[in-house]
């Protein structure tokens, strides 16, 4: 094959709509072209905002009252996980699954 095409994503199933809905103005001020798809579906789960100083206290509540699932913290270089379900990432290269 020597033909490439480049296709756009319009839908996103993986990334909560509730997620998207915080991060599309900020993708959006950076990369005013950028192709943002909607999101499906969406997780019920609200967003929640606080400072930096309450990272620690926001993860410590959310996994007492979740024994499932993984809690990621994207943007802050200096975090250290005290869990195996907390994660830290960059917005540059996100860790993959397996």
């Amino acid at each position: 094959m020597d033909r490439v095409e480049m296709a756009a994503l319009s839908v996103n199933y993986r990334t909560p709509a509730e997620i998207m809905a915080e991060a599309e103005p900020v993708i959006r001020a950076a990369l005013p072209d950028a192709n943002v798809p909607a999101s499906i579906p969406g997780s019920g789960v609200p967003v929640r905002h606080g400072a930096a100083a309450e990272l620690t206290s926001v993860l410590d509540t959310w996994l007492a009252g979740h024994s499932e699932g993984i809690a990621c913290v994207i943007g802050d270089p200096g975090f250290r996980p005290a869990s195996p379900r907390v994660r830290s990432l960059t917005p540059e290269r996100p860790r993959r699954s397996s």
